[in-house]
């Protein structure tokens, strides 16, 4: 199995993996897609009427050139944020083991999480009605409406919560964390 290849050098001694996962790859909406999805569609329209009028009137080269990061700018807004968040789920591993749980990602690099079962400060679920959901270990920033945006690092001053984003098992993985958590605890 693929996910083993890259979680299995993680383990520490006497470490078994009880559950493993990967987020969704599919696009994945936030409240905070209520009011970038208008201002991406406003800001790229106009950005694409801008060069275009100016590449019709024959306008001086600075105005052809001087619209091009905007274009660009809104053609991610639109849908290269979407393209980006996907490719970085795809590099992206969840595992629960017998003392902890792991986030890796492969992402110009190899970056590894841990959260310690008897360290964990707060755990909350979001499940929706097909079972698909976020287990998150911990607060995130003040980032209000866009803490969690569909930007590679977020959007505004605030954070996401480190923990295990769009899975299919939420609900049981949930479980299995708190079990553990339990234990550690009593």
């Amino acid at each position: 199995m693929l996910d083993d290849l890259y979680l299995q050098p993680e383990l520490q001694s006497g470490e078994v993996i009880e559950w493993r996962g990967k987020p969704s790859p599919r696009a994945v909406f936030s409240a905070s897609d209520i009011l970038l999805i208008p201002f991406s569609l406003l800001w790229g329209g106009f950005a694409i009427f801008w060069e275009t009028t100016v590449l019709l009137a024959g306008a001086p080269l600075l105005f052809a050139l001087w619209g091009i990061p905007f274009v660009v700018l809104g053609l991610y807004l639109i849908v290269g944020r979407f393209l980006v968040a996907s490719w970085m789920r795809r590099r992206t591993w969840y595992a629960v083991t017998n003392q902890r749980a792991i986030i890796l990602t492969r992402i110009f690099g190899r970056r590894v999480q841990s959260f310690y079962f008897d360290t964990l400060a707060q755990l909350e679920k979001q499940v929706t009605a097909r079972g698909r959901g976020t287990v998150t270990f911990g607060l995130t920033g003040n980032g209000g409406l866009f803490a969690n945006a569909t930007w590679p690092s977020g959007f505004g001053r605030g954070r996401r919560a480190p923990g295990f984003y769009s899975i299919a098992d939420a609900e049981e993985v949930f479980d299995l964390i708190s079990r553990h958590r339990h234990i550690r605890s009593g």
